[in-house]
């Protein structure tokens, strides 16, 4: 039980059990919109 956090997700309202030993990784494609005025950046 204490593996397991359970989070209730505040737009479905369903309850979410994660993990804490191994979070899942962002997809690369939102990771590259976080940053994109650094790469234009001169």
């Amino acid at each position: 039980m204490s593996d397991t956090i359970e989070i209730k997700c505040p737009r479905c309202g369903t309850i979410n059990a994660l993990r804490p030993v191994e979070p899942q990784p962002e997809r690369p494609g939102e990771s590259r919109i976080e940053l994109p005025e650094e790469e234009h950046r001169p």
